[in-house]
């Protein structure tokens, strides 16, 4: 191993535990005359046009420099040497966790003469193997994202396969839906629970956040835990100039049309208006030093949804069963003169018929004992969110920041179908409160080592609200829509703290970088789930209605109807279903909720060398290992079978019980992952190249 090297893996363990990926740049080329012979020991400066940021260094021997910890921005490159005009290159867009090669090509003359030139706006990547993305500020402020949310646009790059019914379950190149990775700021905003590519558990829009990267294939060493794509977003900062922005977006119903169903039962046309309103501004408190940015959006909608849900007819819910005769007539058939018992229709089936609407349509059940009734649901929710980043230059050496994020939200949970079933019913609604911040400093040690530090956290309460749930004995039916919604409420929230910490050194043609991260995760959830009595009237377990109460010559679907139609009205149960949940010494009482609270360790190392081979030869190289300590309860509750040594697949042992375990498996400490890749600048003008890995 190079001196250089055990140097640097010192140094960065030294500084601290840590992950990888942040937020910034790598600027990186060679500096050549005009007959492309290498200029050696040229100053090279780079600076940020925006805030005057600046990092200086020298060219190497063979005229290369790197500059690998810029802040993403427009930059201006400015290279000097004795016997030659001074070389300023303008608008170089450096994205986050990008890197742009530029070579200076520099004019015999004096230093006090300046030649200027444009970057290329489009570049070819010719040091670096893996397949990424950059979604500038431009792609965000004119792609269409109908929810003000950019990290939604990851999911349309090549690679991806979009899931139809929520684009948020994208896979990337085949992986699983839940194997990609997403951080802001270089902190995790992932949803813990349900892991989503284009999704954020913390405030981010179209105005807040300034560009992201997605990487989706061959990511390099820094890049661990995830499989699928690696997105990192990162927020806008203020610059050396004020600006801002207020907006208002309005949606109405006054140009949208009714839906066909609609109108065949008669209904109005649903209610849709939606305010997005906000603002943002940005800009110095003290120029070239201190710089301010904040941001707040707001979302208040109004809206319907067509619902169509399946309703007994006034005969059926009269206790008349109705069929079609093999001649093609309709048939009546009282079931409760048919009923043994003559007790009529259960009372508390009764109290539930009654607050059934009868049908408006019948585009639903069998037309003759079930039909549907369609109706203009509310389907409301409102957000508020805003952001907060301070960045500070103290020095040139040195860029600190600070980002805070809030949001609040609320909606009735259509999307799981927790809303009424019927117009004027308890609506159930899903919302919470989300919070978190990233923070980071970035030090130039020297004009070859660099080191980067983020410390964040994330807090993200999810409820899944359901007042209209019977605390106490629910009915299910078979055919019908029930009147009460018989879901349980359920809540979690998996606050995250994570610390990272890489450093960086250039040395000749080889860039080494090394860190980690240690995430701890503690992910509280409980569940009502089954706390309360349901009772269904199948079937099954012994309940059919005895042949003697049937109708003649009845038989298959016809059959089953009646069965059930029999069996709901009459309140004849097959089964009474609740769940009473153990602590593993002992059953908590009824209406008791499962709470569970595991605590989550990760850890992540890794060690890379970009390596210049050649000057249009790129290799890299690198080896990452991850931790990921065996998951634990802070209850105590995780449990594992008494003989669980004894198993085996012949094994024939009756007596298995559940213990208490101190874990539910071993920590494997054996997670290394290599990694290969190259980048081939075939002509040198870095316009064509060859990657792989």
């Amino acid at each position: 191993m190079p001196r250089q090297l055990v140097v640097v893996f010192l140094l960065a363990f030294s500084a601290g535990l840590t992950f990888s990926q942040v937020t910034t740049a790598r600027l990186e080329g060679t500096v050549q005359d005009a007959t492309g012979a290498v200029v050696p020991n040229a100053s090279v400066t780079a600076v940020n046009i925006r805030n005057q940021e600046k990092q200086a260094q020298t060219a190497s021997p063979r005229g290369s420099f790197v500059f690998p910890t810029l802040q993403p921005g427009l930059y201006s490159l400015t290279a000097e040497a004795p016997g030659f005009r001074t070389a300023i290159t303008s608008n170089i867009e450096l994205t986050v966790g990008g890197t742009f090669t530029q070579v200076v090509k520099m004019e015999i003359g004096s230093t006090s003469e300046t030649v200027s030139v444009e970057a290329n706006a489009l570049s070819v990547q010719t040091t670096d193997s893996m397949i990424s993305r950059a979604i500038t500020l431009k792609d965000i402020d004119t792609l269409p994202q109908l929810a003000r949310t950019p990290i939604t646009l990851a999911v349309f790059q090549p690679g991806a396969q979009i899931n139809p019914g929520d684009t948020s379950f994208t896979r990337i190149n085949g992986q699983r839906q839940g194997s990609n990775n997403a951080t802001l700021d270089g902190i995790d905003i992932n949803d813990s629970v349900v892991p989503r590519l284009g999704l954020a558990l913390t405030a981010n829009n179209s105005d807040s956040v300034g560009e992201f990267r997605i990487v989706t294939e061959g990511g390099k060493a820094e890049y661990g835990r995830n499989s699928g794509g690696q997105v990192e977003l990162i927020t806008r900062s203020g610059t050396n100039q004020y600006h801002g922005n207020a907006f208002d977006y309005l949606r109405n119903t006054d140009l949208n049309a009714n839906d066909f169903f609609n109108n065949a039962s008669r209904l109005a046309r649903p209610v849709f208006i939606q305010n997005q309103f906000g603002g943002s501004f940005g800009g110095p408190i003290k120029h070239n030093k201190l710089f301010i940015f904040g941001n707040y959006q707001g979302r208040r909608t109004t809206q319907q949804i067509v619902r169509n849900r399946t309703v007994l007819t006034p005969q059926a819910k009269a206790g008349i069963f109705r069929y079609t005769d093999a001649g093609g007539n309709v048939q009546s058939y009282s079931i409760i003169a048919a009923d043994p018992r003559k007790l009529g229709i259960d009372k508390a089936v009764a109290a539930n018929l009654a607050l059934l609407p009868n049908p408006n349509n019948f585009d639903l059940g069998d037309g003759l004992n079930t039909a549907g009734f369609r109706f203009n649901q509310p389907n409301g929710s409102y957000e508020d969110q805003f952001t907060i980043k301070r960045d500070y230059n103290p020095t040139d050496r040195i860029h600190a920041f600070l980002r805070w994020s809030w949001e609040r939200n609320s909606a009735i949970d259509s999307l799981n179908n927790a809303d009424a079933p019927f117009p004027g019913g308890a609506q159930g609604n899903q919302g919470g409160h989300r919070w978190g911040y990233s923070s980071g400093v970035d030090f130039t040690l020297s004009s070859t080592l660099f080191n980067e530090v983020r410390y964040g956290y994330q807090s993200a309460t999810v409820q899944f609200n359901r007042p209209g749930r019977i605390a106490g004995m629910d009915l299910i039916s078979n055919d019908f829509t029930d009147p009460f919604l018989s879901a349980f409420p359920q809540g979690r929230n998996s606050p995250v703290n994570e610390f990272i910490d890489n450093i960086t050194k250039v040395a000749g043609t080889h860039t080494f970088k090394l860190g980690g991260n240690i995430r701890h995760t503690d992910q509280y959830g409980y569940n009502y789930g089954g706390v309360y009595p349901n009772v269904t009237f199948g079937t099954g377990n012994g309940n059919a209605p005895p042949t003697s109460v049937q109708p003649a010559g009845i038989s298959g679907v016809t059959l089953t109807r009646f069965q059930n139609l029999y069996n709901e009205l009459l309140g004849r149960a097959d089964q009474v279903a609740q769940t009473f949940y153990s602590n593993l010494d002992t059953f908590q009482a009824g209406g008791t909720p499962r709470v569970r609270n595991f605590i989550l360790w990760e850890q992540g190392y890794f060690v890379q060398d970009d390596w210049k081979a050649r000057r249009n030869l790129t290799f890299n190289i690198g080896l990452r290992w991850e931790i990921f300590n065996n998951p634990t309860e802070s209850g105590g509750y995780q449990g594992s079978l008494n003989q669980i040594g004894s198993l085996t697949d012949g094994s024939n042992i009756s007596d298995l019980s559940i213990r208490k375990t101190g874990s539910y498996y071993k920590t494997n400490f054996g997670n290394f992952a290599p990694r290969l890749g190259f980048a081939y600048d075939v002509s040198g003008d870095g316009k064509t190249a060859i990657r792989g890995n």
